[in-house]
């Protein structure tokens, strides 16, 4: 819990009247302060559309770089740039023997083995959407269950786990492992149903297997193709739980500062972002390392695009 002493950051200035895509480019009375000085104070914008909103870092004395994304005030560090991953629950083009079931409150979805059948072809699933460039997919699955299934992402529209191109075999009692056309490649201790295990995409040709977000197996095989998630079941009755996909679509963007920023700093990278896309406000709004938010937020609109 915060100090009675602690203080939010302050946010000041006016929105321009009229809408821009500079954002605070041209707010000549914007102002950001922290007491306890920048190091973690996140300046954050958020819109109402940013799944199909490209944030530009961009400003004389500014420099972005894309690959570490990290901000410079003046060829120093000051800071990071990142977005939130948007998550989608898949829809699918088959459904043989498994049912899907949805909580769009908790954008959450499950998969259901329908068959009382055991063995490996008599159930699968296989998403409409693939991942073309990066992407994610994630879900949980309970190691206490005593039933198998495979997860994962292919090449091939298939109800072979065989042909599966990267896979995660979620077995009994915690003992997962990962599989790559019917080859074990690598095995993973799963203590409870909330852990989260992915399959990534990045740098569009790197596969990495992560949990938790900790990477514990990538790939030896490249691949640059389309991939679909593809579910396939053993026993009868087994689910997968919590299945969502990142289409490399991403959401608000954060800058958090480091040691070496100043308020001068803070300041004039905050000016250097700009914005386009289908988004018709952005909010800005300043945390600093307490977590605590500044009473003002600055909304500022963006002209139509068309």
């Amino acid at each position: 819990m915060p100090n009675q002493n602690d203080s939010p950051p302050v946010l000041s200035g006016t929105a321009p009247a009229q809408p821009d895509h500079t954002l605070c480019k041209n707010i000549a009375d914007l102002k950001i302060t922290n007491s306890s000085g920048y190091e973690r104070l996140c300046v954050n914008f958020n819109t109402d559309n940013a799944a199909q909103t490209v944030f530009v870092i961009e400003a004389d004395g500014v420099d972005f770089d894309p690959a570490l994304q990290q901000v410079s005030w003046n060829n120093v560090v000051v800071g990071t740039a990142s977005r939130s991953s948007v998550f989608q629950q898949p829809t699918y083009s088959e459904l043989f023997n498994v049912k899907v079931w949805y909580s769009p409150e908790d954008n959450d979805q499950v998969l259901f083995n329908t068959s009382n059948i055991t063995g490996w072809g008599h159930s699968a699933s296989m998403s409409t959407n693939s991942i073309g460039h990066n992407g994610v997919l994630r879900f949980q699955a309970s190691p206490l269950i005593q039933a198998t299934r495979v997860l994962g992402l292919s090449t091939v529209m298939t109800k072979d786990f065989k042909q599966l191109d990267y896979a995660i075999v979620v077995g009994e009692m915690g003992r997962f492992a990962v599989v790559e056309k019917d080859k074990k490649m690598f095995e993973v201790q799963v203590s409870t149903y909330t852990d989260i295990l992915t399959i990534e995409r990045h740098n569009s040709d790197t596969i990495n297997y992560c949990l938790n977000g900790k990477v514990f197996y990538t790939s030896a095989t490249k691949s640059t193709a389309e991939l679909y998630f593809t579910a396939i079941f053993y026993d009868a009755k087994a689910q997968a739980n919590h299945i969502l996909m990142n289409y490399d679509i991403y959401g608000d963007l954060t800058i958090e500062f480091n040691e070496n920023a100043t308020e001068a700093a803070v300041n004039g990278i905050t000016r250097a972002v700009s914005c386009q896309g289908a988004t018709k406000t952005v909010d800005l709004s300043v945390t600093n390392n307490m977590d605590l938010k500044s009473v003002k937020t600055l909304t500022i609109n963006i002209p139509d695009k068309r």
